[in-house]
């Protein structure tokens, strides 16, 4: 029989999650990981409704005497013909928070920055905060979380505490009565990076790409040829590439979902258009299609494929798909183009006024200027320079 002594005497499990039912109310299981955390939870079967399955919150936050009076008033809406996880939780949890947030903030946002919320809430504040009872989370609580975080970069760090601030800024504007834990703490300082490769090392990168296994090569091939965003490449289709875009003539790739929200035009040049020919078109319309074929490659394999490179070619100085990009533009800035031109190549957001009264496409002079950096390659490539 649970009470507070027997509760505080379980000991965790090595492994797993062990659970344990209420003998008094029929259906409340605590719930104890490895960890030491114990959460309350309801789990009952009901015919036409299936497994009911809701959680309450942790203990002690949440004390034997009211999970059971929680529990006690769901099974009663049960008895009823109702649904309990329709109801809130009179403990919520930051899990509740997250979902409210994802499914009625999230869509407001451009795809890019929806696909970039979704992943962090799902991958780092799900597993690290999920299960807390918001009443518990403090600023504490979040810098602890934000600390094991850290170590995998600060960039990551600081965009998983920014989020979990704006869910809190979104519930409290909501109605939900919490308060930002994330008020006060400061952002770490973040290194940029200004990493361009140059025409010495631009050789050697290109043949390592190009026989790197399977089209995570050829993707940074192509982001080297264009200066296109790793994940806009990843999710190349094929029937995004058309010709005679504008009236310019050539194959043009459209990229129809982008950071800036803008469809984005991208000239293919000589070059890109021999990667793209070894390309197998059965992937489901997926240019960089992944191994199973489904869907396109997952956002880890360019920046794990470019570190495997970087080992191989036992490069002092290592480089990322994004650096790929920046030599792009620098090259580019190199050849004398236009620095509007550059950021229409690589659809940079203009500040200011230029971008609200300049409508003009300038496809003509992204062309040109994608050429004659395709010329320019050709050249290093061949060490004529």
């Amino acid at each position: 029989m649970l009470s507070d002594l027997t509760i505080r005497k379980i000991a965790p499990p090595e492994k797993g999650v062990l659970q344990i039912p209420d003998s008094r109310v029929d259906g409340l299981w605590l719930r104890v990981y490895p960890n030491g955390r114990k959460i309350w939870a309801l789990r009952k079967f009901r015919t036409g409704l299936g497994r009911i399955r809701k959680t309450y919150g942790p203990y002690p936050s949440l004390s034997l005497q009211e999970a059971r009076k929680i529990a006690t008033v769901d099974l009663g809406i049960l008895a009823s013909g109702g649904d309990p996880r329709s109801q809130v939780s009179a403990a919520p949890l930051v899990r509740e928070l997250l979902e409210a947030y994802s499914s009625q903030h999230l869509p407001s946002l451009k795809p890019s920055s929806r696909r970039e919320y979704s992943r962090i809430i799902d991958k780092e504040l799900l597993p690290a905060l999920g299960e807390r009872h918001l009443a518990e989370v403090d600023k504490m609580v979040v810098a602890k979380a934000l600390a094991k975080i850290e170590p995998r970069g600060r960039v990551l760090r600081n965009r998983t505490q920014a989020i979990l601030s704006s869910a809190y800024s979104w519930a409290s504007q909501s109605g939900w009565n919490v308060s930002n834990p994330c008020y006060g703490l400061k952002l770490k300082t973040e290194a940029k990076r200004r990493r361009v490769l140059s025409d010495d090392e631009l050789p050697a990168a290109w043949e390592a790409m190009k026989a790197y296994r399977g089209v995570a090569g050829r993707a940074l091939q192509l982001m080297l040829l264009t200066g296109q965003r790793g994940g806009e490449v990843r999710r190349m289709r094929w029937e995004d590439l058309r010709e005679d875009a504008g009236g310019e003539g050539g194959i043009w790739w459209t990229i129809p979902e982008t950071k800036n929200g803008r469809p984005h035009s991208v000239y293919l040049t000589p070059m890109a258009l021999e990667i793209l020919d070894v390309l197998d078109s059965g992937g489901r319309g997926w240019v960089f299609a992944a191994k199973n074929a489904r869907t396109h490659l997952d956002r880890n394999v360019l920046p794990r494929a470019a570190a495997r490179i970087n080992k191989a070619l036992e490069a002092e100085a290592t480089w990322t798909p994004h650096d790929l990009r920046r030599t792009v533009e620098t090259s580019l800035a190199r050849l004398g183009v236009d620095p509007f031109v550059v950021d229409r190549i690589t659809n940079h957001s203009v500040p200011g006024i230029r971008d609200r009264y300049n409508q003009w496409s300038y496809l003509p002079e992204r062309k040109d200027a994608i050429l004659r950096w395709d010329t320019f390659l050709q050249r290093i490539l061949a060490k004529e320079t």
